[in-house]
C-alpha cells in the first residue's frame, strides 16, 4: 500500500533533505525530492479490511509501541524466570512493569 503524506509533512520532509544535502554539498534530485511524499507499507492486511489512510496514522504509533516491548525485554528478564506455576512469573512481570512506568 502506498500513503501520501499531507501537505505540511511533505514540505518538512523535503526541507530535511535539501539541509542534509545541503550540508555534504549536494543537491537532492526531483525524484527523491518526489518519493518524500509517499510511504509504502508491505503487508498482509488486506485492502477491504483496512484502508490507506489508517495505515498512515497508525504507523507511528506502531513503533512506539515496538519500542515499548523492546525495552520491556530488555528490563525484564523473562527468561531467567524459572517456576512450575503461571502465577509468580506473572506478578514478579507485573511489578516490574509498574517499576518501570513509575521512573
Amino acid at each position: 500500500m502506498a500513503y501520501r503524506f499531507p501537505e505540511p509533512i511533505v514540505n518538512a520532509r523535503r526541507s530535511g533533505a535539501n539541509k542534509q544535502a545541503k550540508k555534504k554539498g549536494e543537491t537532492p534530485s526531483h525524484a527523491h525530492l518526489k518519493r518524500l511524499a509517499w510511504n509504502l507499507f508491505i503487508t498482509h492486511v488486506p485492502r477491504t479490511l483496512w484502508k490507506t489512510e489508517p495505515l498512515g496514522k497508525v504507523s507511528p504509533r506502531r513503533w512506539q509501541i515496538e519500542r515499548i516491548v523492546k525495552s520491556w525485554k530488555s528490563y525484564l528478564p523473562v527468561a531467567s524466570i524459572k517456576t512450575q506455576t503461571e502465577a509468580p512469573p506473572f506478578w514478579y512481570l507485573y511489578g516490574r512493569r509498574r517499576l518501570m512506568v513509575l521512573k
